[in-house]
């Protein structure tokens, strides 16, 4: 019996073998014009209209299909930019070789019916992103515009962008960092929008960030999809009524196994016809001589600044991947200035009054340069990288002032020069590897070298001889050297439902500096710090459309050059300044809540967030007995921040969107040893509407209401704002007019601030013109979507806090 039922299951056998056989179809997309690969085509086999089998070519053009059973079939191809195309197959055998299929251009990205809307906003237990490509405003609007549309983004009414209120963050350009980007409030001003695909804002970053930013990171991406092909864009745009203009022009090109892409930027602004007001009252609770001290200021600026970047990409196989990029930024910012300062007692009887003409004068230029090799494996997303990036940085400048005494204060010309030079080697490996279906696990590590050079001197001027250099009376040259070595690793796992990533980031730093001062003579210092930040994230997915997560972290602040210097600033003998060599890394805990909804009409993500720091670094004032104001940084300054975030978005169709962010928070700053203590409750809000108009012509509307934010013993005042533009597409949508208008119903500006320590209170406020309208032109040619390609993990330097900016850069 037994004998009998193995035949009959061996008989049985290559019946289930043979109903078990795939049929295998392969092939090859390419361009009908130049036989050049087609890269991520859509292929699918069709049988009576139903899809057996679909897939995405790789880089190369090539695909496979399987399908279970032989007969007669239909491959369907299609490609954004090209016709479709169908054609007849037989499946008889293991495996068919379909050939060379051709696909002809002819349909533009333009041309394509969209019949669902894609959310502005996504949002996962890491980041939110903001799509900025599909937003109708992007093409008119500059980065600065599109920003305060982005969630967990503030901009103030001087043009300071804040991170869940927070202005110690980090900027990062395709993942990558980019020292043009410390002049962060500028560049935003002049970069054009239409050159960003979207917008990350990483308030929670993974163990494979740096640690560095305790606000977090705004990642700008402007990779595109990538085919064969060519395109480009070109704008404009001029101020109506203001001496300012910005334009940009980019073009991408890849054929077959190499691509390239260049992009440039200009902005040019001169305020002489606006000039800014500012007035400001201090009391000095220390002093009765010199009780009260009053200021009021006229001023105007001007500058430019210029920005190139060019990505060159080699990829042989589908297995490997090698990048080139560089990047070339120049500019100068000049001010002027007169301020009237006035003294007083406590009967308000004038002491001390004299008059200040101040010119500053700051050019600055760098490059960077980097290569990146990933190796892909057969298995997907299992990548090794490796990174090399070279940055140097030079900048310079110098401020000439004149003191014409009215009472009790000399009179004088002051020439102060200050110059820096910054150079960056970084080395970085990242691995990725999914062991499993559920599960992956990624690891890594960074050097960095890293030299900053920095010398000031000041030197009085004689009419008529001028200044002479070799005028050593005061200055402080200071050369510091650091070395950071880092190393993460995390594991994560992936179900339908649920998914969870842990991970720890070490970083070891070497720190060590030597000065030659004037008053202090030759003295050096350092220190070596050891760092464990930690990585949770949890993530469940109720059903579609529908997720909420957990997560928590730590961040770093590392003080810069500028805040270690010991260089004091008393050319202004009642106003006095000076670094701090002594602060260390100081470390924020972060814990986020986030709960996410998609539909193809509505969006929305809300979130609760929370940071503590015992030892945070900030700058500080107090006043002495003589009315002397001393500002210096502390690194004990104990931080408390809550915040609450929403954002809601709803596209009903292509003919109207809708979009509210807003914001409430609370902040609490104090510095135990000089009993200054901040706390505020905050709220922003931002709304924005795109309504479709006649054929090709759409109209954005928008407003912001920001109640001000709050810093250790000082608070902001609140401000409004509001914007509209009309656009209009012509040549079958290449080519965009658009006018603009900010603050149509506000000609001034006004920015108000408060200070309240144990030894003074002071009030200020600053005037600036508001009202601004622009016209501006766009055209764009060639198939869209063509970009470089880009390795998965690269450099991304976002490691030091700056003193004169603590967003990167000089304001």
């Amino acid at each position: 019996m037994k004998k009998r039922t193995l035949l009959l299951l061996l008989s049985l056998l290559p019946l289930n073998m043979t109903a078990q056989q795939k049929f295998l179809l392969r092939g090859q997309v390419v361009d009908a014009a130049n036989d050049s690969p087609v890269s991520f085509a859509t292929t699918a086999l069709l049988r009576d209209s139903t899809a057996v089998a679909a897939v995405a070519a790789d880089a190369q053009g090539r695909f496979e299909l399987s399908a279970e059973a032989a007969g007669d079939y239909r491959l369907q191809i299609t490609m954004v930019g090209y016709n479709p195309e169908t054609q007849p197959v037989t499946l008889r055998t293991a495996a068919t070789d379909a050939g060379t299929i051709r696909l002809r251009q002819g349909v533009d990205i333009d041309q394509v019916t969209v019949t669902i809307q894609k959310p502005l906003v996504t949002a996962d237990a890491e980041k939110t992103t903001y799509s900025v490509e599909d937003d109708p405003q992007a093409a008119s609007s500059t980065l600065e515009e599109i920003l305060r549309k982005v969630p967990q983004l503030t901009i103030d009414a001087e043009g300071n962008v804040k991170l869940n209120g927070q202005s110690d963050f980090k900027v990062l350009v395709n993942g990558r960092s980019s020292a043009m980007f410390k002049n962060f409030k500028d560049v935003i001003r002049s970069m054009p929008a239409s050159q960003i695909k979207k917008i990350e804002v990483i308030t929670e970053p993974s163990m494979k960030y740096d640690a560095e930013g305790a606000g977090g990171i705004i990642n700008i991406i402007t990779a595109r999809k990538e085919f064969d092909g060519y395109n480009g864009s070109l704008n404009y745009n001029t101020g109506l009524d203001t001496r300012q203009q910005y334009g940009g022009a980019s073009l991408s090109v890849q054929k077959g196994k190499f691509a390239a892409s260049v992009q440039a930027f200009f902005f040019q602004m001169n305020r002489r016809n606006r000039p800014y007001t500012s007035e400001s009252r201090r009391e000095n609770f220390a002093s009765e001589q010199q009780r009260y001290h009053t200021s009021e200021s006229t001023g105007y600026g001007k500058g430019h600044n210029e920005y190139v970047t060019l990505n060159l990409s080699y990829q042989p196989d589908t297995l490997n991947l090698v990048t080139l990029e560089g990047s070339l930024w120049t500019g100068a910012w000049k001010n002027s200035s007169d301020t009237r300062i006035r003294m007083s007692d406590a009967a308000e009887t004038p002491t001390v009054a004299y008059d200040t003409h101040d010119y500053d004068n700051y050019p600055y230029t760098g490059f960077q340069v980097g290569a990146n090799y990933e190796r892909r494996f057969r298995k997907p997303e299992h990548t090794l990288t490796v990174s090399d990036m070279v940055e140097i940085d030079p900048d310079k400048g110098y401020n000439l002032v004149t003191y014409d005494g009215v009472l009790n204060y000399p009179s004088s010309q002051l020439y102060k020069r200050h110059t820096s030079r910054s150079f960056t080697n970084t080395f970085q490996l990242d691995y990725y590897n999914p062991l499993a279906e559920h599960h992956y696990v990624e690891a890594g590590s960074k050097y960095i070298y890293r030299i900053n050079k920095g010398y000031q001197n000041e030197i009085p001027w004689i009419d008529p001889v001028g200044f002479d250099p070799t005028n050593m009376t005061k200055y402080d040259d200071l050369r510091q050297r650091q070395q950071i070595f880092s190393l993460y690793f995390g594991y994560g796992l992936k179900f339908s439902k649920v998914s969870a990533r842990a991970g720890v980031r070490m970083e070891r730093t070497w720190n060590h500096a030597d000065a030659d001062n004037s008053r202090e003579g030759i003295y050096d210092y350092g220190n070596r710090l050891l760092n464990f930040i930690p990585y949770l994230s949890f993530t469940y997915k109720p059903r579609d459309g529908h997720n909420l997560s957990l997560s928590y972290t730590e961040r770093l602040r590392r003080p810069s050059i500028s805040m270690l210097s010991t260089y004091l600033d008393d050319s202004d003998p009642y106003n006095t300044s000076q670094g701090n060599p002594d602060l260390e890394a100081s470390t924020t805990h972060t814990l986020s809540l986030k709960y996410n909804y998609f539909s193809p009409k509505w969006s929305g993500t809300f979130t609760l967030s929370g940071h503590l720091s015992n030892d945070g670094i900030s700058n500080w004032t107090s006043v002495d007995d003589q009315g002397v104001s001393h500002t210096t940084y502390s690194n004990n300054v104990r931080e408390r921040t809550a915040s609450v975030r929403l954002s809601v978005n709803y596209s009903p169709s292509e003919k109207f969107s809708f979009a509210l962010n807003g914001r409430g928070g609370y902040s609490h700053y104090r510095l135990p040893q000089e009993e200054i203590s901040t706390e505020e409750f905050t709220f922003d809000q931002n709304l924005n509407m795109n309504i479709a108009l006649w054929k090709a012509a759409t109209v954005s509307l928008g407003e912001g209401y920001n109640s001000g934010s709050a810093n250790l013993g000082r608070k902001s005042g609140d401000y409004f704002y509001s914007y509209a533009t009309l656009s209009q597409k012509f040549f079958d949508k290449k080519l965009q007019i658009s006018v603009s208008c900010y603050n149509p119903f506000t000609k001034y500006q006004t920015y108000s601030s408060t200070a309240q320590t144990p030894t003074y209170r002071s009030q200020s406020r600053s005037r600036n013109h508001s009202r601004q309208f622009s016209i501006g032109a766009y055209w764009r040619f060639g198939k869209q979507n063509v970009q470089v390609r880009k390795t998965r993990k690269s450099i991304s330097n976002d490691d030091m806090m700056d003193g004169g900016n603590k967003q990167g850069g000089k304001q």
